[in-house]
């Protein structure tokens, strides 16, 4: 009977060791399961980017976009002004306006916004009390005469003239504005309403924002990539940057022979020995008609070139050497000319020529008779 007992205490305490080893062994898995996740946990929180001590305790909102310094040349403002005027005159009681033409200098949060230039309606343009459109047709033909002057000119928005007391842009403004700033390749202009003074009666004098010129009241607006591409009224720079304007020489010039003309003048712009500008009557002591300047970057010497006013006679072309100013003779300037004979030729042969007379040691030909005047 002892032996029984015995034997069903030894099954037992096998089954009680079996049971614990089994206990143990499940234990020992949920405990790998749990510190396999927890090594996951910690694995994916070294991954993560710590905040900084700026952005800790709270989430800050993303950097705004700077809108550019808008500057507007003292020429435009008093042209602008007296051209508006006039109009008033002659049509009161409708809207009038030009393109305003200008560049961007710069990037990012140094950009400038220049207005340098103004160009009319147009011939076709549509007025009324509420509502002026512009003939852009004829006023991308301007820009591209512009564009001889300066390459980087462009259209940079509008400006014209409300007949009322309203000195911000109408929703209908807002509709045709955007349509233009999207289109465009900057993706910001800007926009100048016009008042006259006037019609403010309460504290007209006292917004600094705005300019006053000649009975005017000028509000002009951003419109653009940085707002979001909503008007946002702007307090502009006044700046004595020379107004882009086409000189009357260049404007007959492109009368006569547009095609030739244009190409003509492009190219001489392209010439690296040469820096190019027209001058007025104004503008040269020794001169009686507007010219064409062509200055040697790295010689003493320039190139006066006086067209005619007869579109078959050839140019005057004298050669400024230090001050002594002498005619440039040459076959194709006198028995050889033709009205084809282009201004870039004409600057190659003066730089031969002076070339030449360099190396020879010789002296240019002596002034004729016509060119007294040039050396009083």
């Amino acid at each position: 009977m002892a032996e029984i007992f015995v034997l069903i205490g030894i099954v037992l305490l096998f089954i009680a060791t079996a049971c614990v080893i089994a206990y143990v062994a499940l234990a020992c898995r949920e405990l790998v399961r749990v510190c396999a996740m927890l090594s996951v946990q910690v694995a994916s929180l070294k991954r993560m980017r710590p905040l900084s001590r700026k952005r800790r305790g709270r989430v800050e909102a993303p950097a705004k976009a700077v809108m550019p310094v808008v500057q507007v040349c003292d020429a435009v403002i008093r042209n602008l002004a007296e051209e508006i005027n006039r109009a008033r005159a002659l049509e009161p009681g409708v809207e009038h306006g030009f393109a305003l033409v200008g560049r961007i200098d710069g990037d990012g949060e140094g950009r400038r916004i220049v207005v340098n230039g103004l160009i009319a309606a147009g011939a076709k343009a549509r007025k009324s009390s509420g509502h002026v459109t512009f003939d852009r047709d004829f006023q991308q033909r301007e820009l591209e005469k512009l564009q001889l002057l300066d390459g980087r000119a462009s259209h940079i928005g509008d400006a014209h003239l409300h007949p009322g007391a309203m000195d911000r842009c109408s929703n209908g403004d807002r509709e045709t504005d955007r349509k233009n700033v999207l289109a465009s390749h900057t993706k910001e202009m800007v926009f100048c309403i016009i008042t006259a003074a006037a019609e403010h009666r309460w504290g007209a004098s006292t917004d600094m924002s705005s300019i006053y010129v000649d009975g005017l009241k000028l509000d002009i607006f951003y419109l653009g990539s940085a707002s979001n591409f909503e008007y946002s009224k702007v307090s502009v720079q006044c700046i004595a940057e020379p107004m882009l304007a086409l000189p009357a020489m260049l404007e007959e010039m492109l009368s006569r022979r547009p095609e030739q003309a244009r190409l003509d003048w492009l190219a001489l712009r392209s010439l690296k020995d040469f820096s190019l500008r027209v001058l007025d009557i104004s503008e040269h002591p020794r001169i009686s008609s507007p010219c064409i300047e062509l200055t040697h970057q790295s010689e003493p010497w320039k190139l006066i070139i006086m067209p005619s006013e007869l579109s078959d006679s050839p140019p005057v072309v004298l050669v400024d050497d230090g001050g002594d100013v002498r005619q440039l003779h040459d076959d194709f300037l006198a028995e050889k000319w033709t009205p084809h004979i282009w201004l870039t030729e004409i600057a190659f042969t003066a730089a031969e020529w002076m070339a030449s007379g360099r190396r020879a040691g010789a002296h240019a030909p002596a002034p004729s008779s016509e060119l007294a005047l040039l050396r009083r």
